[in-house]
Formats: structure tokens, C-alpha cells, sequence
């Protein structure tokens, strides 16, 4: 096993992916990310104080990753891009995994508040890019930008969830033309 000097948060946090992908938020469990990364548990215990602060930075860290979040100067672009990225990650059946893997089966789960945690950041850090678009003045006035980017989300990932196919290039383009008619000033 690795000593607390020795360790590599990045393994810690790759283990704790592969395990959420193998077994599902359900069935998440700190001693088997540790068996994966070769560390000992109390080691991520040490680091991240429990399974559900573990969880919740790896996946962080690799939405921020597979998703970055862009910021080309206009919410057109912006849109395309993270689009993109969505479709790009959900064309692989490990992309769409990920997503499902991600969802609580049951909601019974100790860590299943994770999920909630976890989109709500996501939402939080992708609504910037809404507010960068209001900043500018592209936005219509009154626009919640938590509720349309929550609108814009749901959508992109909707083929992912419940088809479990990455979306078409062509709904992609409808999408992005319905969202930004709907929410921009001109």
C-alpha cells in the first residue's frame, strides 16, 4: 500500500470514477476506490473526509474535464461548444455509462444526495455561460438563467438518459436555434 507522503490524488480520483462506473453511485464504497488506487482507506479518509466529499470532487473534476466549460465571447458559440462536448462524451458507450452510472437507482443510497449536489454545481458553473450572454447584453430581460440553462441541459442530455444514444447532430442544431431564439434580445 502507498504511504500519505507517497500518494497520487489524481489515482485516487480515477479509482473513485472507475468504481462509480463499475458499480454505480449505489454501490460506491471508499474501501474498494482505496483497493483500486493501492492506497489505504484511512489515507482517503485523511484527504477527503468521507466517500461522499470523495465522490463529489472526482466527478467534479472530471465533468470539468469531459465538459469543460467554454468561453468563446457569445452565447452562440459558447452553446455550440459545450454541445459539443456533450454529444462528443455521450458517443461512447463509457461517455453514456458514465451518465447513467451517475444516476441513483433507488435513491436509498447513503450517497445519493451526491447526484443532487452534483448537478446543481454543474448547473451553477454551466449557468455562467448564460450569464456571461446577459453581461453582454445577448439575453432578453427577464430570463432566470438557472431555469433556461436547466431548460437547455435537460435537453442536450435527454437522448443520453433515456435513449441511452449520444444526440443527433441534427437535433443539436434545432436545439441550439430554438434555445438562443428563445432567449436572446434580437
Amino acid at each position: 500500500m502507498v504511504s500519505a507522503g507517497s500518494f497520487d490524488r489524481q489515482a485516487i480520483l480515477d479509482a473513485a470514477l472507475a468504481e462509480v462506473v463499475a458499480r454505480g453511485i449505489d454501490n460506491f464504497s471508499v474501501a474498494a476506490v482505496a483497493r483500486r488506487a493501492g492506497v489505504e482507506v484511512g489515507l482517503i479518509n485523511e484527504i477527503w473526509g468521507d466517500g461522499r466529499v470523495l465522490l463529489m470532487d472526482a466527478q467534479l473534476a472530471s465533468a470539468s474535464r469531459q465538459v469543460p466549460l467554454p468561453d468563446t465571447g457569445s452565447l452562440v458559440g459558447d452553446l455550440q461548444a459545450l454541445s459539443e462536448s456533450q454529444a462528443e462524451l455521450a458517443s461512447t458507450t463509457l461517455g453514456r455509462r458514465w451518465v447513467h452510472r451517475f444516476l441513483s437507482a433507488d435513491g436509498d443510497a447513503d450517497l445519493s444526495e451526491i447526484r443532487a449536489d452534483f448537478w446543481r454545481v454543474r448547473l451553477e458553473e454551466m449557468a455562467r455561460i448564460l450569464q456571461r450572454a446577459a453581461e453582454r447584453g445577448e439575453l432578453r430581460d427577464g430570463i432566470d438563467l438557472d431555469d433556461a440553462m436547466r431548460m437547455f441541459l435537460g435537453a442536450t442530455l435527454y437522448d443520453i438518459v433515456v435513449g441511452d444514444n449520444a444526440p443527433r447532430p441534427d437535433y443539436l442544431a434545432q436545439l441550439l436555434d430554438i434555445f438562443i431564439r428563445g432567449i436572446s434580445r434580437s
